[in-house]
């Protein structure tokens, strides 16, 4: 029922130090910086369940989830647009037989394509994706 806060009501940083020398800040805006590395700066990361993305301040980020192929491929959204590139998809399926292709992405969407692996149609079977880009 109720809550512990640890609250800093001035406008100046709040630093966490261990013998002698600062370990880590929180500035005003609420970035994180450890160990002099902004590394936590602006990070941002949506549902984490089945579908979500995490943004690092180096601005790169990654996204995954979960989606269904069809027998005929056709793109999945990513849960946001990456900014200016993907860089990578790799997808994969807990459907024993049975490869997974990713045969095209880019900053907003992949097609999977998932086919019996000795041979024959496309299948839909759940994916599991990791992406990554800036």
């Amino acid at each position: 029922s109720g809550s512990s806060q640890l609250v800093n009501i001035y406008n100046q940083p709040m630093s966490f130090h261990t013998n002698d020398t600062e370990r880590m800040r929180i500035d005003g805006s609420g970035n994180v910086t450890i160990g002099g590395n902004g590394v936590l700066t602006n990070i941002a990361s949506s549902n984490a369940s089945t579908s979500g993305y995490i943004k690092l301040s180096n601005g790169l980020i990654i996204q995954w989830g979960r989606v269904t192929s069809t027998s005929t491929p056709s793109a999945r959204s990513f849960p946001i647009t990456f900014p200016s590139n993907c860089t990578s998809v790799v997808a994969t399926s807990r459907a024993v037989y049975y490869d997974v292709y990713v045969t095209s992405f880019n900053t907003s969407s992949f097609t999977p394509t998932v086919r019996y692996t000795t041979g024959g149609g496309n299948a839909a079977k759940d994916i599991f994706y990791i992406a990554m880009g800036y």
